[in-house]
């Protein structure tokens, strides 16, 4: 971080910004829940039929890895994301006079520019 960036507080940051702004931490809640529900269908099936299916310990095997994997990527999406919107806030917040600062009198804002004449209305 630079020397003149102010560090956001955490609950200035919202769960679900963190959360989507990285890739690596959507996929890993993804196969986190993924793993959940296949692990829930997968017991309901080994309690409702009662008898041993060697094909349940495999797929309880690839289920808990799949779980393992996103429970490794997670975390490191959060870390990943956090920085990206650290960098992000403090770039954009580094001049907080500009933020507040209103065009001068005569001129239009910026976005408002080249849209005089064009329109149903006018």
């Amino acid at each position: 971080m630079s020397a003149g960036a102010e560090r956001v507080s955490p609950e200035r940051r919202p769960v679900a910004a963190v959360f989507t702004s990285h890739w690596l931490a959507m996929v890993g809640l993804g196969l986190i829940l993924t793993a959940i529900i296949a692990w829930g269908c997968l017991i309901t099936v080994k309690l409702r039929t009662g008898e041993e299916n060697p094909y349940i310990g495999v797929a309880s095997l690839i289920i808990g890895g799949v779980l393992i994997v996103g429970a490794i990527l997670t975390p490191l999406g959060l870390h990943l994301g956090r920085r990206r919107l650290e960098t992000t806030l403090s770039s954009l917040m580094h001049d907080h006079r500009r933020a507040w600062r209103r065009p001068p009198s005569g001129r239009r804002a910026p976005w408002r520019r080249g849209r005089r004449g064009r329109g149903a209305c006018s």
